[in-house]
């Protein structure tokens, strides 16, 4: 044990790794000797010595606790696997990516494609289309519903679905506002392009990313910025959705107001439920 936990010995981190182990608190066993047990097997570098001693040490640690008592295995917590960064507790985490997310909306520059794009379509002569795929999607897909019960007829297309017939949809003097953080998704840029055939006259893209591809296929560029996300690991979509979100909203509600939408609009395209009822009362 001295040999193997010396600093300069191969072993050294999956010694420390088992006798971790030891010390963790788990309610699922199997979950608890599978996971240390990938943890050891993938740090073995070759050496025949540390593969024997990680599996070893790994039964060791399985005996270990099958042996423990029913009771002292209910008392056990779970660990917490992070790496990277410094673990929050989830009152921080959540704290940090809710000041994320209002951070990113406060900071997007409303330029004159902003301003342009709302005039665009409340001129425009033949349909309001939305697409984008992935979480981008989702928000496209609730940018035409919004704009649906705020008087401005709209539907989503689906890029993948467009390349098997829905591309249909698509006629002339039609408006399409494309959803795309990196701007990059094949399947986006492939509707922007065959879109143009059909008589799309103006491309309005949501975008963040600098090189976005999105930006060489757009009339109008809606730059979200550049956005970091507060999720650990930095991948998760979170502050660019609320952005995207936040920017088809004030989209949508200015055209609204553009085009004096009442109370009474409003009730006559979204009379069910509470907003129903409170669309009617005066």
């Amino acid at each position: 044990w001295r040999r193997a936990t010396a600093p300069e010995h191969p072993a050294r981190p999956l010694c420390k790794a088992w006798a971790t182990g030891l010390r963790l608190y788990f309610g699922d066993s199997s979950f608890c000797y599978s996971s240390i047990y990938q943890v050891l097997k993938f740090n073995v570098s070759g050496s025949t010595k540390v593969a024997a001693l990680s599996l070893g040490a790994w039964r060791r640690c399985a005996d270990w606790e099958f042996r423990a008592s029913p009771r002292s295995r209910n008392m056990r917590r779970a660990p917490n696997f992070r790496s990277g960064s410094q673990t929050l507790d989830i009152k921080q985490r959540m704290q940090a990516v809710l000041r994320a997310e209002a951070e990113a909306i406060s900071a997007i520059n409303v330029s004159d494609d902003f301003i342009t794009a709302v005039e665009v379509m409340l001129s425009c002569e033949g349909k309001i289309l939305t697409t984008g795929i992935g979480k981008a999607g989702h928000i496209a897909k609730k940018f035409a519903a919004t704009l649906c019960s705020t008087a401005t007829p709209a539907d989503f297309i689906h890029p993948a679905e467009a390349a098997h017939g829905d591309l249909g949809l698509v006629g002339a003097n039609d408006v399409m506002i494309a959803f795309s953080t990196s701007g990059k998704s094949r399947e986006v840029i492939e509707i922007l392009e065959m879109s143009r055939h059909l008589g799309v006259t103006t491309i309005i893209g949501v975008t963040s990313h600098p090189d976005s591809e999105l930006r060489d296929y757009s009339d109008l560029v809606l730059d979200m910025g550049i956005i970091n996300e507060p999720c650990p690991l930095g991948l998760t979509p979170s502050a660019s959705m609320a952005v995207m979100l936040a920017i088809s909203d004030a989209i949508a509600l200015a055209l609204m107001e553009q085009k004096g939408v009442t109370r009474e609009d409003y009730g006559l395209r979204h009379h069910g439920g509470y907003l129903g009822k409170a669309a009617r009362i005066k």
